[in-house]
C-alpha cells in the first residue's frame, strides 16, 4: 500500500513539474476516491496536501477549502499519526482559507505555527510560501509596508538556481503591492524580473499570470491598446494550458478594456465566455460578479 501511495504521489508531481496542473488535480481526485474507505485517512495526508495545492495553483476554491477542512479534521482527529512538517503543511492550508474570510486573527495563528514548524524543519519552500501568506494578511489590512517586509523576508532565503519560480511569484507579489500603492515603473520592473524567473524555469502558467498583470497596469495607465496586447498573450498562453482560471481572468479583463472602448459585442462575448467558466468552476463571487457587469 505504501509503495502505491508512493507512487501515485510522484506520479502527480511530475504531473505538476511540467504544468500539468488541471490533469494532475483530475488524477489525484480519482486515486483518493478509490482510496478512501481502503487505507487509514492519515495515509492519504500526503495525497491530500498535494490535491490541495494542487487546487489552490488552479484556483478552485471550492475544492480547495473543502479538502482544507478534511486536513483540518485529520489535524484534530489522527495528530499524534502526522509528521511535524505535514502538521505544517495543514496550518498553512488552513491559514490559506482563513484568509479570504478575513479571518486574520486566527489566520494569522496557523501561519506563525507553519512558520516556527518550517524553520526548525529547514523546510525553505513552505517558508517562503507561508511568508507569501502572512505577507497577504498584512497587504488586506493595508499594512503595506509590512507585506512588503514578508515578500522581501521570503526572497532573502531562495535561491535563483533552485528557486527561479517561488522567486518569480514574490516579485509578482511585491509588483502588484507597488500598483496598490500607484507605484508603477517599480511594477513594471518587478513584473519584468519574474518574466525571467518563469522563463528560466520554463513556467508558462506563471508567465502567462504576469503577462496579464502587465496588462493590468496599461490598462491602468489609460493604454488600451497596449492593454490588450498583453492579456491577449496571456490568453493565447492560457489556452494552450487549457487553465480555465486563468482563461475567465483574461476574457474579463478583455472585456473591462472593449467595454471602456464602447465595444460592447465583444465586451458581452467576453464576459459570457468567462461567466461560464466560472460557473463550470464553482467560482461564486467572480459568477455574480460578472452577471452584475451584464446587467448593467
Amino acid at each position: 500500500m505504501a509503495e502505491m501511495l508512493s507512487h501515485i504521489e510522484e506520479t502527480a508531481k511530475a504531473m505538476l513539474k511540467q504544468f500539468q496542473h488541471e490533469q494532475a488535480e483530475q488524477y489525484l481526485e480519482d486515486a483518493i476516491e478509490s482510496l478512501q474507505g481502503n487505507v487509514p485517512a492519515s495515509h492519504l495526508c500526503a495525497l491530500l496536501l498535494l490535491y490541495y495545492e494542487t487546487c489552490n495553483r488552479q484556483s478552485n476554491m471550492l475544492k480547495a477549502s473543502k479538502i482544507a477542512k478534511q486536513l483540518e479534521t485529520l489535524l484534530h482527529s489522527d495528530g499524534d499519526e502526522l509528521t511535524t512538517l505535514t502538521k505544517g503543511k495543514i496550518y498553512l492550508a488552513m491559514a490559506q482559507q482563513l484568509i479570504p474570510q478575513k479571518k486574520f486573527l486566527e489566520a494569522e495563528i496557523n501561519v506563525n505555527l507553519a512558520i516556527d514548524i518550517f524553520s526548525k524543519e529547514q523546510s525553505i519552500n513552505n517558508l517562503a510560501i507561508t511568508y507569501f501568506s502572512k505577507a497577504t494578511i498584512y497587504k488586506m489590512n493595508g499594512q503595506y509596508e509590512l507585506s512588503e517586509q514578508e515578500y522581501e523576508r521570503a526572497l532573502s532565503i531562495l535561491n535563483e538556481e533552485e528557486h527561479a519560480t517561488i522567486i518569480g511569484n514574490a516579485y509578482v507579489f511585491i509588483g502588484m503591492l507597488k500598483y496598490v500603492l500607484s507605484e508603477f515603473d517599480q511594477s513594471f520592473t518587478l513584473y519584468h524580473k519574474a518574466i525571467d524567473c518563469y522563463e528560466k524555469d520554463n513556467n508558462k502558467p506563471g508567465l502567462a499570470a504576469v503577462l496579464s498583470n502587465i496588462g493590468n497596469l496599461y490598462r491602468r495607465l489609460s493604454d488600451n491598446q497596449k492593454a490588450i496586447e498583453y492579456y491577449e498573450r496571456a490568453l493565447e498562453l492560457n489556452r494552450l494550458l487549457n487553465r480555465k482560471t486563468g482563461i475567465a481572468t483574461v476574457q474579463t479583463n478583455l472585456a473591462n478594456v472593449f467595454l471602456t472602448l464602447k465595444d460592447y459585442d465583444r465586451a458581452l462575448s467576453y464576459y459570457e465566455s468567462a461567466i461560464t467558466l466560472y460557473e463550470e468552476l464553482g467560482n461564486r463571487d467572480h459568477f455574480y460578479s460578472l452577471m452584475v457587469n451584464i446587467g448593467n
